[in-house]
């Protein structure tokens, strides 16, 4: 079962480019703890980071490789919080308290802007016209707009969006970020709440949770090794300011691959997206031999990677805490060669 060798070659290249001619960082075999065949291919695409976290399930089976962490460790997980998000969304409307048909403004002070009439499908599938972020606070990093910010916030930025694009995908943090607060506001609730009781308690994932009253995860390390602050959001949690183990994604993998999660539709292809399709703030992508539903996730600190192939009973998560580390191309690569 493969992805695209084209663009899997060409994630590949960069990674290695952005490689240092020193292997002070990178995961080696010999500093890892876990699982020999999976503690191997970790290793082998000259990942650098300064710890790693790894989980596959396959046909019931769980395997674990970790550098210099442990399943408890706390990681940042950038826009896998979208993924996560989507499932929460997708429990709501499967039960009871929301219709992904319903406006956005029917939750959300949005007044009589053209957001107000965004739907919530539309905004969770990344096809409502927002743009992709905020222009009118800018920084040095790509975070700086989203940093405690408040929902007020978040909902004046939306009002401030006086034309609104074409409905076809287009990548929207704004959006999603809406799409879950409304989702909270429907629950009569906030977003870690939300988050809390439809999807991380049921499946007992302990440590996870919304980084946006303070810091959960230790700090992460910039593309240069340097540590750098943690990302957090409130307004903007949905997007990407949620914290997580591979403890946890042990668990919400497993869930996954046996079609028992909360909120298991969100991964149901929606609308075309490029080359594939979008579920509920998840990218469904095609490969031999069937479909796979991911999301990659960066913060100035971390990169993650979550995708799950049900069909075939087979996911894998990625952590590590440092930006850019080439995360998805490994998460991949392993997806690919489980057995």
């Amino acid at each position: 079962m493969t992805f695209p060798r084209r663009a899997l070659v060409a994630a590949g290249f960069a990674a290695a480019v952005a490689l240092p001619l020193t292997t002070r960082g990178w995961v080696l075999p010999d500093e890892a703890v876990g699982d020999p065949w999976l503690v191997k291919l970790g290793a082998s695409t000259g990942i650098r980071t300064h710890a790693l976290g790894l989980v596959t399930v396959a046909e019931g089976a769980v395997r674990t490789a970790h550098w210099r962490c442990g399943p408890e460790t706390v990681f940042e997980v950038g826009s896998v919080s979208k993924a996560l998000t989507g499932l929460a969304i997708a429990d709501l409307a499967e039960r009871v308290g929301l219709s992904l048909d319903d406006p956005i403004g029917r939750y959300l002070d949005l007044g009589s802007s053209p957001a107000a009439a965004v739907t919530v499908r539309a905004a969770a599938t990344h096809t409502s016209g927002l743009p992709r972020g905020v222009t009118r606070r800018r920084g040095a990093s790509w975070s700086t707009p989203y940093l405690r910010v408040g929902v007020a916030t978040l909902c004046a930025d939306a009002r401030a969006v006086t034309t609104l694009g074409k409905p076809t995908f287009s990548y929207s943090n704004l959006g999603a970020s809406l799409a879950g607060w409304a989702a909270a506001h429907a629950a009569g609730t906030t977003y870690p709440d939300l988050m809390a009781a439809r999807v991380f308690q049921p499946l007992g994932m302990t440590s996870s949770a919304a980084q946006f009253a303070g810091p959960l995860a230790p700090r992460g390390h910039a593309g240069d090794g340097q540590p750098v602050p943690q990302l957090v959001a409130d307004g903007y949690a949905p997007m990407g300011a949620l914290v997580s183990t591979t403890a946890d994604l042990t668990r919400l993998l497993q869930a996954l691959v046996e079609k028992r999660s909360p909120g298991q539709s969100a991964l149901n292809p929606l609308v075309p997206s490029g080359a594939g399709h979008e579920g509920l703030l998840w990218d469904i992508q095609p490969y031999e031999g069937g479909r796979v539903a991911a999301h990659p996730g960066g913060t100035p600190g971390y990169a993650a990677y979550l995708a799950v192939d049900p069909e075939h009973g087979r996911g894998v998560a990625v952590l590590a805490d440092q930006s850019g580390a080439g995360v998805e191309f490994l998460g991949k690569t392993i997806l690919e060669q489980l057995p």
